[in-house]
This record gives C-alpha cells, structure tokens and sequence, in this order.
C-alpha cells in the first residue's frame, strides 16, 4: 500500500484553461491550503470555492455554478460518495451533470468502482502528481491545451520516503523554495497533526476503532507531503489494523508509536527549514 511522492514537474507543461470555477470539497485543512496552492501554480485566475464536507457543498451548489468539482472520498457528516449521489439526483440540468473528480488516498484499484458507481467522472489518488490533476481536469472541462512548452527540468520518479531522512522535494517545488512559505507550512502541519494524534489517543482509550479510523485515514496523504518514510509507513499500519480490528493489542502498540515519532519528525522538520534560511541567506 505505497502511494507514491509527487515527481519534480514544470507546471507549465500542461497548460490550463483561461478562466475556471471550482469547488473542492475537502475535510483536512492542510489538504486544502496544499490542492488550492497547486491549482493556484497552475492558474492564478482560477476561482476556487472550498467546502469542508458534502453538506456543505450541496448548500455551495445550491447557491453557485463550477465547471468542476473536486471531491474527497471520506469525509465527515457526508461523505464524497454520497454526496456526488445528491448531485445527480437532487439537482437539475446542467448542474446535475456536472463534472466530479473524486479524490483518494487509496491508491488501488477497486476505489474505481466506488468512484463510477457514485457517479464521479473520474478519480485521482492523494498525493496529487501535478501534471495528472492539470490533465484530467482539462479532459473533464473539455478544455484542449495547447502543445506542452519544453523544458530542460528533469523528472525523477519518487517513491516512498525514505525512513533515515526527510524528503522535502513535494514541499520545496510546491512552494518554489520560499523557506518563509515552507516554514509556515510545516508549522501547520504540525499543530494541525498534534492535535489529530491527541484525538486518535482519546479514541484508543475508549476502544472506539471508528473514531481512530475516521482520523487516520486522510491523515496517509499528508505524511507523503512532509516526506516521513517511518510515519507514512506507520500511519499505513494503523490505517489496516484499524479497518480489521481483530487484535486490538496490537493496534493500541501501533498508535503508542505514533507521539515519539511524530516529535522527533517534527524536530527533523523544523531543523530543515533552519538550514534552508541558512542556506538562502548565505
């Protein structure tokens, strides 16, 4: 269950339509700030609503147009499945036809069915690979690019981070290597991630396998964004023992894991922004 790492592109290799609406329906704020600064890289114009879970975005829809919308698969009070139901059902033309892609942080095989059967036109997999997010999105909108610009950057292919040492890659591209912008980020991610991990605490104390899966499930993507081997690899572990919890001891060993490694990436991380700020001050 390896979900692979963005891969160094040029965002303008794919070029985007001239004017676009959109509605992203995600729960995690990070997720947010980190799909609305890609589509932002792609295109500065474009419009960009955010809802936080299918309610909302069935109040967003009532009220606007989207020439697409973005739709995470697991989310709170309404999840992306059923809400895309609600659209083609409840609605009338065109926006009942609007375009969906549905978006995951499974990354095999068998959400596809899910996604179609729900009525999405399309589904990518959490981390999102820019060019693969610019390109279907383009198809869904019938938006034809022009010709891809050359470019001289290279691709390189990334998997899974490794466990000795942070990859920053995702993170540097995405923020052009503004070590300001990076910090803010990370500091995010961190406070953000702290308090996830002081609820999947609470919920293990109660034996409430629903609570810890409800949180740990989006939280797979985001270790991939702030390039952690050791915690993707155990937010994996966490994430299958939670879905057959058969052996609850064996689950609660996992998440007693989780706070020591968390703290010590997090020293990791904020250690690398100090060196960046070194380096670009030098």
């Amino acid at each position: 269950d390896v979900v692979p790492v963005i891969p160094r592109i040029s965002r303008q290799s794919i070029s985007p339509p001239d004017e676009l609406r959109i509605l992203l329906v995600e729960d995690n704020y990070t997720n947010q700030l980190i799909a609305r600064e890609l589509l932002k890289n792609w295109n500065k114009q474009l419009e960009i609503d955010i809802a936080p879970n299918g309610v909302k975005a069935l109040e967003k829809l009532k009220g606007s147009d989207y020439d697409i919308i973005l739709m995470d698969s697991q989310m709170p009070e309404m999840n992306g499945y059923d809400t895309t139901r609600h659209i083609r059902t409840d609605f009338q033309l065109p926006k009942s036809a609007t375009p969906v892609l549905g978006l995951t942080a499974n990354a095999i095989n068998s959400e596809a069915d899910k996604f179609i059967k729900a009525g999405m036109n399309d589904f990518i997999t959490k981390p999102f690979e820019p060019d693969t997010l610019y390109a279907k999105i383009n198809e869904l909108v019938g938006h034809q690019p022009a010709k891809p610009h050359k470019t001289n950057k290279t691709h390189e292919k990334m998997t899974t981070p490794d466990h000795d040492e942070l990859d920053l890659r995702y993170l540097t591209n995405l923020t052009e290597g503004d070590p300001q912008k990076l910090s803010e980020y990370i500091e995010l991610f961190i406070t953000e991630t702290s308090k996830e991990i002081e609820m999947i605490l609470e919920h293990t104390k109660n034996e409430h396998v629903k609570g810890i899966k409800t949180i740990i499930h989006p939280m797979k993507a985001k270790m991939i964004y702030f390039g952690s081997g050791e915690l993707v690899d155990l937010i994996q572990s966490i994430d299958r023992h939670a879905n057959n919890p058969s052996d609850m001891l064996t689950l609660i060993s996992l998440i007693e894991q989780l706070p020591p490694l968390f703290e010590e990436v997090c020293r990791k991380l904020r250690n690398s922004v100090k060196d960046i700020k070194l380096t670009t001050h030098a």
